[in-house]
């Protein structure tokens, strides 16, 4: 019987089974800028039937502010050839088409408000369209950066913990502050430092789902295996509800002290659909669904801004509310009534009646003029986005980033929820802003960086791999590699002494090794006089601490 090394393996990242051939992915590069192309031609023809629809002319805007779009469009492409090659190409030329509309539409509300209309052949970088273009350039450089430095999506777990710290830092501070400084359309969400202004929560909710990820795939076996049935669920223990306790905790935080119904949801909805993604049991969405349903119950008598939105939500058109408290909500199904399936046309409807156009209620702004089939489709592309980022998460194999990426995606797809029923009176309304859509640095600057991270882990997912999904990578001992090499060079040695007739007999190995023959005597000499040299004594064929073979047969 043999004893053999312990070799210093490493396990193999990703470790799950996957469908991708070894060969990775095919690049299709011609088909990433074709999108690219088709997204700026369709740019193209939405300013300009909107310069033709307001000003009845067309101006060399009609092809700068697509074009500048589609260069941003270009410059994620170069930056995704450079350092993600085997990603989902669609991510980027649907963040294209997503900003181009955004930034057209705001500018279109510009250019027919009451107070100083923006001029149809104005600079365009000029006011809040131009304003939001430059937040897109600045996003498309945050996505640049982030995949030039983030070379794989595992190193975030190193930073979980401290991550975690600056999001809630970003999501407790700005409520805690004067409301000078804080404050903005009811919600204390806001950083403002002179003319700089941002919103941490933005930012704050992709740093917690990076955390969250890490410590459900960190506590994955406790949350799922731990606890007791009753009625056919099985409950956690005690202690494993800590989590949920201090998400449950800041989310009511949230909701009563930043008066942001949004946001707390946000928070909440993440982690739950995260918890249940990483550990299937149904009990975690019934404790946690039951939990912020009476949390919100308890403190709904204690806050009139909750209690506002409920009311405007069950009853929009009632006559107490409808010319005030309720006003942004009905004229928002007002213009989505008046859109129909076909809208009035870009440029042709009287979307600047809709309070908050260009922010909360942008969804509804579009509707009105680009009809239900048009916002249809836009939801489709938001769904594609959504369905490319849950089958990038089945295609990693590591899950971390499996978590990871499901969590973005499912970021995406409630918020434009929320969003959409807000603005259709389907949920009480939150304050959201839709992706890329929406005015607004922080959601832009936030939504590029979502969409690196999906990139990043899309390279992961997509590019080729070995065809082991075990050990990849095994270091044997140096104690291992010297005994081999002992070995070989005693073979080679005893070899040529037999080549050359100095030994005609069979040589026994304990002898050549220069171990005491069982009977007590040295080893004779081999024919002639002329023993082959022996192994370094430090070589030991069983591994270091093996006992000679003698002993060891002694003790069998």
């Amino acid at each position: 019987m043999s004893q053999s090394f312990s070799a210093v393996a490493t396990a193999s990242e990703p470790s799950e089974p996957t469908t991708v051939p070894k060969s990775g992915m095919p690049r299709d590069d011609a088909l990433a800028l074709g999108m690219i192309v088709v997204a700026g031609l369709a740019l193209v023809c939405l300013q300009a039937s909107i310069e033709q629809a307001v000003a009845d002319t067309l101006t060399l805007n009609t092809l700068f502010i697509p074009g500048a779009v589609t260069i941003t469009g270009f410059a994620a492409w170069a930056a995704t050839k450079k350092w993600a090659p085997y990603a989902d190409p669609i991510y980027v030329a649907l963040a294209t088409i997503f900003s181009g509309v955004g930034i057209i539409f705001i500018r279109r509300l510009a250019l027919t408000r009451a107070e100083e209309p923006l001029a149809i052949d104005a600079n365009m970088f000029a006011d809040t369209g131009g304003r939001q273009l430059i937040y897109s350039f600045i996003g498309v450089l945050a996505f640049a950066i982030i995949l030039g430095v983030l070379k794989d999506h595992r190193d975030l777990r190193k930073f979980a913990y401290i991550i975690a710290a600056v999001s809630l830092i970003g999501i407790i501070l700005p409520p805690l502050l004067p409301a000078s400084i804080s404050e903005a359309g009811g919600a204390k969400l806001w950083l403002r430092l002179g003319p700089i202004s941002i919103q941490p929560s933005e930012f704050a909710n992709i740093g917690l789902i990076v955390f969250f990820a890490h410590y459900l795939i960190s506590k994955r076996d406790v949350l799922t295996v731990a606890g007791r049935r009753f009625l056919g669920f099985q409950f956690p223990r005690l202690q494993d509800l800590v989590p949920v306790i201090i998400v449950l905790v800041t989310s009511l935080f949230v909701l009563v002290f930043a008066r942001s119904l949004g946001q707390s949801l946000m928070i909440f909805a993440v982690f739950l659909a995260m918890l249940y993604m990483a550990t299937r049991r149904i009990s975690w969405l019934f404790i946690g669904v039951l939990s912020f349903a009476a949390a919100c119950v308890a403190v709904y008598p204690l806050f009139s801004h909750l209690q506002v939105r409920v009311r405007i939500f069950l009853d929009p058109y009632n006559p107490d509310y409808v010319n005030g408290q309720s006003y942004q909500l009905v004229k928002a199904l007002d213009g989505l009534t008046e859109g129909g399936l076909l809208g009035a046309g870009p440029g042709q409807g009287k979307a600047n009646s809709i309070p908050l156009a260009e922010s909360d209620f942008m969804f509804p702004t579009l509707g009105y003029e680009i009809g239900l089939f048009a916002l249809t489709a836009l939801l489709l592309l938001y769904l594609i986005m959504v369905g490319r980022g849950f089958k990038t998460a089945m295609l990693v194999r590591d899950n971390f980033g499996k978590l990871l990426t499901a969590g973005l995606s499912f970021l995406i797809a409630f918020q434009v929820f929320v969003v959409i029923g807000g603005a259709t009176a389907l949920i009480p309304m939150t304050g959201a802003t839709t992706p890329f859509l929406a005015a607004g640095g922080s959601s832009v600057l936030a939504t590029w960086i979502l969409i690196a991270l999906l990139v990043r882990v899309s390279n992961e997912a997509r590019k080729p791999h070995r065809g082991s999904n075990r050990l990849e990578k095994v270091t044997p001992p140096p104690e291992w590699l010297q005994q081999k090499e002992n070995e070989r060079q005693f073979e080679e040695r005893r070899a040529a002494a037999q080549a050359e007739g100095e030994s005609t007999q069979v040589v026994d190995l304990n002898q050549l090794r220069g171990r005491q023959h069982p009977s007590g005597d040295p080893s004779p000499p081999l024919h002639g006089g002329n023993a082959p040299p022996q192994p370094p004594p430090q070589s030991r064929p069983y591994g270091p601490g093996a006992q000679p073979r003698s002993e060891r047969e002694d003790e069998a």
